[in-house]
């Protein structure tokens, strides 16, 4: 299975999304970079221009009439996408902004100044934050009962009312950072350690129902199929799909670059996009449907 290669960037790719009606994905880069590209033929549709650092973040909004995207350069961003324009900028997390993730209502962000951010759609301006009590965290996922995951370096997820922003309950996840960790379904996560441990947890109970290991220290990423059948993990010179309830290895996409630090599905499971260290974004297209 070959995917499409694009040389999408001049440095680092760490972030890639697909567009709701899978016809593009929009990638970002360590340089401030942000471009949207044609899945079928690789083929650059648009540039958003103006940030200066790291792109950590992005959604589509309004029907995919509007993207959204934080960055390292501290701003909130809200562009539109047949254009390019910037429509709004926010600034005021002066330390960067680290992770965007989204429910109905909200965008959510983090930074070091503030660990939960709850900004308005469709403009973005913050309506609450929690400041930030320690470094090197941020919002990892976010449930269907508002309630916002929050982890990174350290051993802990911790989970926090998007309404009143009080802490509900943590649990112990993994040795030294969680990597990432996301919502499934019928109250069920999965999360995946720095030292390629990955679990499945009830959510309700906060305990581990399967774990296994995939390998040693590294960068590991994960996306969950559209279907909840599948995790894609991203790591070291490949990506692993596993069964997301057994975690009983699928199959492998065997890619050159050692760094791989972001993965997605489109919607509907058709494709998978991978954001890598070697400047490159690829394309698989899948089974699923």
């Amino acid at each position: 299975m070959e995917p499409l290669e694009i040389m999408a960037h001049s440095s680092h790719v760490n972030k890639i999304i697909f567009s709701d009606d899978e016809q593009s994905v929009v990638s970002a880069g360590f340089s401030g970079e942000l471009r949207q590209w044609d899945v079928k033929t690789g083929t650059l549709l648009q540039e958003f221009i103006g940030h200066t650092k790291s792109v950590n973040g992005m959604a589509f909004i309004e029907q995919g009439k509007a993207l959204l995207s934080v960055s390292a350069d501290g701003t909130f961003r809200k562009w539109d996408v047949a254009t390019g324009e910037c429509l709004y900028s926010d600034n005021d997390q002066r330390k960067g902004i680290g992770s965007l993730k989204m429910t109905e209502e909200y965008a959510l962000t983090s930074s070091p100044e503030a660990m939960l951010s709850v900004r308005t759609l469709p403009d973005g301006s913050v309506a609450r934050k929690r400041k930030a009590d320690q470094k090197n965290i941020g919002i990892m996922a976010v449930d269907h009962n508002k309630v916002a995951a929050v982890g990174g370096l350290g051993e802990a997820v911790r989970f926090f009312d998007i309404e009143t922003l009080e802490k509900i309950d943590e649990i112990s996840a993994h040795d030294t950072a969680v990597m990432g960790f996301s919502f499934t379904h019928n109250n069920t996560a999965i999360s995946i350690g720095y030292h390629g441990d990955i679990k499945l947890w009830d959510v309700n109970k906060h305990t581990v129902i399967k774990e296994a290991s995939l390998g040693g220290k590294g960068y590991y990423s994960l996306a969950i199929s559209p279907s909840a059948q599948e995790v894609a993990v991203s790591m070291p010179h490949q990506i692993v799909i596993l069964d997301a309830e057994s975690f009983q290895e699928k199959y492998r996409l065997q890619v050159k670059p050692k760094g791989n630090y972001g993965v997605a599905y489109s919607s509907s499971g058709q494709y998978l996009a991978l954001a890598s260290a070697d400047k490159r974004v690829r394309i698989w297209e899948l089974d699923e449907k």
